[in-house]
């Protein structure tokens, strides 16, 4: 709990990328116990953008689990995803570093797969504390997509220059991003208690940049059992984004609501 408050009390210590964003996430997830120790589950998700309130990715997945014992799993999955790009304004300067207009990209869908693998170690502590570490590594490809962009240019007078706004082609590069995602975890649990609260913090680095720190997410939260089969969740989750552009550090600050259901069969 300590390490929680601590994350959620921490300012990015690097330069701010504008302001904090709100979500709403939605998980479904179903999981079937099979023969040998193993299992198979499916997952949906939905999650949206309070500011500036549009859905931000749609997801499915299918995933696979292995139990060696009470202390030890393993496990790999695959999604596929629909990322959402949000219109956005981008301001421009000219050489003399004055204002001088502004591009408008156009918002576009992005399909995108996902592969994940990982090894998930716990241990109970006096009967009801349970403590987990997950190590996922996590492979995603995104396509390159193409989209409009309308450019406005203006005089000094502010008035629109001859022949704009232009409209022009633009492109978002493929992606190809490989993650080690670190998750610590502790969950509360006792017989005859259907109330399950927990905490996380996940550490997220890009293997692809040199192991730099991508993102660090902490969820807060609690499970409701009815019984065996059904349960649903509510968490509060915080994520710190870092990225690196033009030689200089940003970090974005981005709090969700996440509700859960989960059905085992």
């Amino acid at each position: 709990m300590f390490l929680a408050a601590v994350v959620f009390l921490l300012p990015c210590n690097v330069m701010a990328d504008g302001g904090d964003e709100m979500g709403m996430w939605l998980e479904l997830g179903a999981t079937k116990a099979l023969p040998r120790n193993f299992s198979i589950s499916l997952e949906a998700g939905m999650r949206s953008q309070v500011n500036p309130g549009a859905l931000d990715r749609l997801d499915i997945g299918l995933g696979l689990q292995y139990k060696v014992n009470k202390y030890l799993k393993f496990g790999t999955s695959y999604m596929f995803m629909g990322s959402y790009s949000p219109e956005e304004r981008k301001e421009h300067y000219n050489s003399s570093g004055n204002w001088n207009g502004y591009n408008l990209d156009e918002s576009f869908w992005t399909p995108r797969h996902r592969v994940n693998v990982d090894v998930t170690g716990g241990y109970k502590i006096a009967g009801w504390v349970r403590i987990s570490l997950r190590e996922r590594y996590q492979y995603t490809y995104g396509y390159e997509q193409y989209y409009n962009q309308e450019k406005y240019r203006y005089n000094s007078s502010g008035t629109l220059k001859p022949g704009y706004p232009i409209s022009e082609t633009d492109y978002k590069a493929e992606e190809r991003r490989h993650i080690l995602r670190s998750r610590l975890k502790v969950e509360m649990s006792r017989k005859g208690i259907k109330w399950n609260p927990f905490v996380s913090l996940e550490l997220q680095n890009d293997l692809s940049d040199a192991f730099s720190l991508y993102k660090i997410r902490t969820r807060v939260g609690t499970e409701y059992h009815f019984n065996k089969k059904h349960a649903i969740g509510l968490a509060y989750v915080l994520t710190h984004r870092y990225k690196t552009k033009d030689n200089v550090e940003t970090c974005k600050r981005i709090h969700a609501i996440c509700a859960s259901y989960n059905f085992d069969f």
